[in-house]
């Protein structure tokens, strides 16, 4: 079922041209209408609607929420999108004008109304409607500033910002970012060129359906791993140490590439803001490897005793060193034997400990970790005090 969006909603300087307040009031009351010409509805229901199906609202207060529909409907009909019949704030019927023409400008594009259960606010359905009309006519992708797509869409540079990176987000666009062109005037600093972007269709239709490589990515990774638990990397907003730690361990290609493309995104919109992600990015790192320390412990423990030997940690498991076969490696354990004087014994006396080490993963420094012969293991001259004072 579609939502019948027309092209000359969001032409500029048109007599029908809504706003993103309109357009999503649009999308919703034709969604209530079951995506048919015409429906009996009340604002109440299209407030509840919004309850139920956790559709964004104006106001988290009913009655104001209410009077905001109210007003937005009754500006649809003033500029003779729909028809009304009945009050409106009571039952009414609304009707949905199939035809709409101004000067050159006529057509409607077809919107799945899974649209409105993809965004979350209003300017983001305005935005991907607007770069679909431009695709589908002129075969092209859509081109503008975030200074033109804040005039356009009536907010702050930044909030355009946002409201893009959003769509993006939310697999509704392609961003191609625009490329840096070298200044001519006396600063010498290059620019940035105008991105590029492109409406992913919704459709599940294979005739249609062009998805860009990170829908691809998704739909494969939950493919091959089946309904998998909730994760910060398919979720819009901020990722957390758990996160972080299933990026680790994953040597699934297509994942990989969804946390890549999620974390160059939050790296955009942090600098656009002032901040620094990298110093974020590496705390999260730096913590997920704890975690991956603290859960294997009791595990290479056994094994390390086991076999006498370093255990590798791969994004799989936990290996013995003599079953390596070119894993990708996270870290790798060992045993390292502390000499220390006791006070009671009046002696130097030799203990083992347990180590894990995470930032020096190259086999052939991994091999001095391991011990000489019959358990007898390799100080780590590092760590041990005593080292060279023979």
């Amino acid at each position: 079922m579609y939502i019948n969006v027309y092209n000359v909603l969001t032409t500029i300087n048109n007599k029908y041209q809504l706003n993103a307040d309109e357009i999503y009031t649009y999308m919703l009351i034709t969604y209530a209408s079951g995506n048919n010409n015409s429906g009996i509805l009340t604002t109440d229901y299209l407030d509840r609607m919004c309850d139920f199906k956790k559709f964004y609202k104006y106001s988290s207060r009913k009655s104001r929420n209410v009077k905001k529909l109210e007003s937005l409907i009754l500006s649809l009909k003033e500029k003779n999108v729909i028809v009304i019949n009945g009050e409106i704030s009571e039952m009414f019927e609304v009707e949905f004008i199939k035809d709409l023409s101004d000067n050159d400008v006529s057509g409607y594009e077809k919107i799945e109304s899974s649209l409105l259960e993809k965004i979350s606010k209003p300017l983001e359905a305005y935005v991907y409607i607007t770069i679909l009309k431009w695709n589908t006519y002129s075969k092209e992708e859509y081109s503008a500033s975030y200074e033109q797509w804040a005039k356009m869409l009536g907010c702050s540079i930044q909030t355009s910002y946002d409201v893009i990176w959003n769509c993006s987000d939310k697999l509704l666009i392609e961003i191609n970012q625009g490329k840096y062109i070298q200044r001519e005037d006396s600063t010498g600093v290059p620019r940035q060129g105008n991105n590029k972007y492109k409406a992913i269709p919704l459709s599940g239709s294979k005739q249609n359906k062009k998805p860009t490589e990170s829908k691809n990515d998704k739909e494969s990774f939950k493919e091959e791993e089946g309904n998998v638990k909730k994760s910060g990397w398919f979720e819009y907003g901020n990722i957390t140490v758990e996160d972080m730690k299933k990026y680790i361990l994953s040597d699934n290609p297509n994942f990989r590439k969804v946390c890549e493309n999620k974390m160059n995104d939050i790296d955009r919109r942090t600098k656009a803001k002032g901040k620094d992600f990298t110093v974020i990015k590496e705390k999260l790192h730096k913590d997920a490897i704890q975690q991956i320390e603290k859960e294997d412990k009791s595990h290479a423990q056994s094994l390390i005793d086991e076999v006498g030997d370093v255990v590798i940690r791969t994004k799989e498991s936990l290996i013995p060193f003599e079953k390596y076969n070119n894993e990708t490696i996270i870290g790798f354990w060992y045993k390292d034997e502390q000499t220390s004087f006791s006070q009671t014994t009046n002696q130097h006396e030799t203990t083992m400990k347990l180590k894990f080490i995470s930032d020096d993963t190259d086999i052939e420094k991994i091999i001095n970790y391991r011990p000489i012969e019959d358990d007898s293991w390799k100080s780590d001259e590092n760590d041990n005090p005593f080292a060279g004072l023979d």
